[in-house]
């Protein structure tokens, strides 16, 4: 139905044509913007939550000092704003050395998340771009250009600020610490790695990650869940879904199967093996799972190099 609408769009002209592309670039713009805030709204609900959960220690410890500098800082923690990077104005010595951990690699995911979401939409806008001046919109021909070039400056100054110093441990933040991914897989389906974090994408007409039964089952990182949002409906591929921010410096990885099981703490399974490697600037986990049915995944990967 939607491609007969579009069709007998085409035949009303050039006015209604611009008028479809500037709904178009609306639907875009709002499409990202949704993006956007979810996933700071996540990465920051996340991080309040740690916060709290040192709180809470510090109160059990019976320190005053430190509870409430632990709470100043989750009342500070930067929010959905034009500026959601702005650096907490804690700077209490009393704020514990785990709180300032959890907002510096709060930081760092936020702007990991924000890098990685503008990549994925700067192709789109530039592509809108190319289409609109072919149909002589230059206004919004302009206005999808300008969105492009936003984000391309953006992801410039964000990109140094995601490998900032954790100074309460003298350690890089992220460290570079092996990780584990556990997921519901049916057929063949990569897991795409990059420096700002990672996705799922499904290759052919199989299941989409996690779905089991027609429900979405979440994905773990490291014990903590994660559930994907995909590009498109339905629960069979092909599809892409979200990038979960995890900052990572060097894609010198190597990926291992650590288990393979009918329900994530069932019975082992028996399935074929893995293959990973590197593809320009992706570290890609082919997961080609050909048997009949579905399994849980629990994939390692590690830093070459570490134990």
């Amino acid at each position: 139905m939607k491609h007969l609408i579009l069709t007998c769009l085409l035949f009303l002209g050039h006015v209604v044509l611009q008028d479809l592309h500037a709904e178009t670039l609306a639907e875009l713009n709002t499409e990202y913007t949704a993006k956007r805030t979810s996933g700071l709204q996540r990465l920051n609900d996340a991080a309040k939550l740690q916060l709290e959960g040192v709180k809470q220690g510090q109160m059990s410890a019976g320190s005053l000092a430190g509870a409430n500098a632990t709470n100043a800082a989750i009342a500070d923690l930067p929010t959905i704003t034009a500026n959601p990077t702005k650096p907490p104005s804690i700077t209490a010595e009393s704020l514990p050395p785990e709180a300032g951990r959890i907002l510096t690699d709060h930081s760092a995911k936020v702007c990991a998340g924000l890098v990685g979401l503008n990549k994925l939409y700067i192709p789109r806008y530039e592509a809108l771009k190319t289409v609109l001046l072919q149909q002589g919109d230059l206004n919004n021909a302009n206005a999808a250009d300008g969105k492009a070039r936003e984000m391309n400056q953006e992801n410039s100054v964000l990109t140094p600020m995601m490998n900032v110093k954790d100074n309460s441990s003298g350690k890089d933040a992220p460290a570079d610490k092996p990780f584990t991914i556990e997921c519901y897989v049916d057929g063949n389906t990569e897991l795409h790695i990059t420096k700002e974090g990672f996705y799922w994408a499904v290759l052919g007409g199989e299941a989409k990650v996690g779905i089991k039964d027609d429900e979405q089952e979440p994905c773990y990182v490291n014990g903590s869940r994660w559930k994907p949002k995909w590009r498109t409906q339905g629960t069979r591929g092909p599809d892409m879904c979200d990038l979960y921010p995890f900052p990572i410096r060097s894609l010198e990885l190597t990926a291992e199967v650590v288990s393979t099981t009918n329900a994530r703490y069932g019975k082992a399974q028996i399935r074929g093996p893995i293959s990973s490697g590197l593809k320009g600037d992706h570290f890609v986990v082919n997961v080609p799972d050909p048997e009949g049915g579905s399994a849980w995944y629990k994939i390692r990967l590690k830093p070459v190099g570490t134990p």
